[in-house]
């Protein structure tokens, strides 16, 4: 059986309601960051692969790929998509490899889990 990536979505959101009591609530705020990202991208990249029978080329980033594809859509709801994947790929990124974390973590975190739910939302509305 293959694997849920929403299953990260879930995981981030609970990660981000636990960090508050947590000494180690940076770590796990940063971890929801990621898992929300990972959960977006990976059921993005599923749908194109699996939905739009899309063959993502050998050799390609494919974080850049899958975001390229749904951003330079003329579907509306698919621009929105990679917009989202790309912005949320900025915050992953930062919270996954810079040391310092600047401006407001937690506000931060709630901005990427809600764009996000709206990734996995918009790709159910999608044929």
């Amino acid at each position: 059986m293959s694997f849920n990536w929403s299953e990260y979505f879930t995981l981030a959101q609970e990660l981000a309601s636990e960090s508050a009591t947590s000494s180690m609530q940076e770590a796990m705020l940063r971890s929801a960051i990621s898992r929300a990202y990972y959960a977006a991208f990976c059921e993005a990249r599923n749908h194109l692969i699996y939905k739009d029978a899309e063959t993502v080329p050998n050799g390609v980033n494919v974080h850049s790929y899958v975001g390229e594809k749904f951003r330079k859509s003329t579907d509306l709801a698919r621009r929105k998509i990679g917009q989202l994947l790309h912005h949320l790929r900025s915050i992953r990124n930062i919270a996954d490899y810079q040391d310092i974390f600047y401006g407001k973590l937690s506000g931060r975190t709630r901005a990427a889990l809600l764009e996000a739910e709206e990734v996995l939302r918009l790709l159910n509305t999608l044929q």
